[in-house]
């Protein structure tokens, strides 16, 4: 049952923690614990039927203020149905010209993608899957699977300190996505102010998500 004050217990530690966790020299590092953070939010929203998958993709959709979180990555897409050999469809010459515009030496942030509903008529039954999984929350998802899983980051990108969102780099004539650390950081912060108010409208104590004491959790014996 939600209480206010647990809410705001709650909320005010990992608060504290984001601010020691951007004190990490390393990037990676940051990364890696912004999105076990994340993972921390997800956890508490009861959402017991839903996959982990769900759990992050619901907090990004309904608490991120993410405003490009439904555009399509076009290089990552474009990639992908070139390698299926469906470079002849409408909706992979569609992302192509979108590409071409973009010149060595810019980096095109992914606001200049295009949203998902301008891509889908282009989508047949083959690939509408596809696009699904190149929206940017689907993106910035796997980018979190493989920091996690894999301890580094994906492609082969790299970043500038200040930059604060999503872009891309020519690296050897690909356009390589980047999601900077402060954007990651920026996320968590979004979703940590939009908790309270989804704790209050769904009436939850966030700390009945978890289990506590000793034996750790209900799996040991």
């Amino acid at each position: 049952m939600y209480s206010e004050q647990e809410a705001k217990r709650f909320i005010e530690y990992f608060q504290e923690e984001l601010v020691n966790v951007m004190k990490v020299k390393s990037r990676l590092f940051k990364k890696i614990l912004l999105f076990t953070i994340i993972d921390c939010l997800g956890t508490s929203c009861d959402c017991p039927r839903k996959s982990h998958h769900e759990k992050i993709l619901h907090l990004i959709s309904e608490l991120s203020n993410w405003n490009d979180q439904n555009k399509v990555s076009s290089p990552q897409l474009a990639v992908v149905l070139k390698n299926k050999g469906l470079s002849d469809q409408d909706l992979y010459k569609k992302v192509y010209k979108k590409i071409g515009s973009w010149t060595d030496g810019q980096e095109p942030q992914i606001s200049n993608d295009f949203e998902f509903q301008e891509l889908s008529d282009e989508a047949d039954e083959n690939t509408h899957k596809t696009l699904e999984k190149h929206r940017h929350r689907e993106r910035l998802y796997e980018y979190r699977n493989t920091l996690i899983h894999e301890f580094r980051e994906p492609g082969y990108s790299f970043e500038h300190d200040d930059e604060e969102m999503p872009y891309y780099l020519m690296i050897d004539d690909n356009w390589e996505l980047a999601y900077p650390v402060n954007f990651i950081k920026m996320i968590t912060w979004n979703i940590l102010c939009a908790l309270p108010e989804y704790f209050k409208k769904h009436n939850i104590n966030p700390y009945e998500n978890y289990s506590f004491g000793s034996p750790w959790g209900p799996k040991i014996i």
